[in-house]
């Protein structure tokens, strides 16, 4: 995969980085986001504060999960660059959202951003890499991308958690829209080498990647 300028096979080195980047930024917030949306919901006087404060998290999965159902025939129709760029911005304006939070409806909003923008990226990774014809080249990427996926995890809890300690809950959420925006930009730095023959090679493989959402 080194030498995938070549081959049309995308760069390893950027897979690791845009999944590393994205699952990293996505747990930033994973250690104290219920706590951050239960302040809320005890200002709203919800009968139920409990369910209302893990209402909006579990939609959050569910519609990451929904992404890849649907992900494969969008890659085909607008192309793995703009959908990656499309889900990116997506999931900068949920998270933006997050750190207005005036209310708890604006709050939803944001995660249900924030999980079409984290599905569809993450999808659209997958279903790039299942497009590699060379068996041997396949398997490394879904290898690497799976590597980058832990230690995104890893690394996007711990940092979150140093965040919210040195500078407070809310402006962590400031921290990981400014990551989207990077990632946005790597994309559209490397967008030449996202965009494949998806007419051609879109056959070969309907990978999604729903499981690495209970993962987490």
């Amino acid at each position: 995969m080194g030498r995938s300028k070549e081959n049309g096979i995308f760069p390893c080195h950027w897979i690791r980085l845009i999944i590393f980047g994205v699952f990293a930024t996505y747990d930033m917030t994973a250690s104290f986001l219920p706590v951050y949306l239960m302040r809320y919901v005890q200002n709203a006087h919800f009968h139920n504060t409990e369910l209302a404060a893990s209402l909006p998290v579990t939609i959050n999965i569910f519609v990451i999960g929904v992404t890849s159902l649907i992900c494969q025939k969008l890659t085909v129709k607008f192309g793995i660059r703009k959908l990656a760029v499309l889900s990116g911005l997506c999931s900068f304006a949920g998270n933006l959202m997050l750190f207005i939070a005036p209310s708890y409806v604006l709050i939803v909003t944001g995660l249900i951003l924030d999980g079409i923008g984290v599905g569809f990226m993450t999808n659209t990774v997958y279903i790039l890499i299942s497009r590699i014809v060379d068996p041997q080249s396949r398997m490394e990427g879904l290898a690497i991308y799976n590597s980058a996926y832990l230690a995104g995890l890893n690394f996007g809890i711990m940092l979150g958690s140093l965040l919210a300690v040195q500078f407070g809950q809310r402006n962590v959420f400031i921290f990981v829209s400014t990551t989207w925006i990077l990632l946005v930009v790597v994309i559209i730095s490397v967008g030449a080498m996202l965009e494949r023959d998806t007419a051609k090679e879109g056959k070969l493989y309907r990978c999604f990647v729903i499981m690495k959402v209970f993962q987490n």
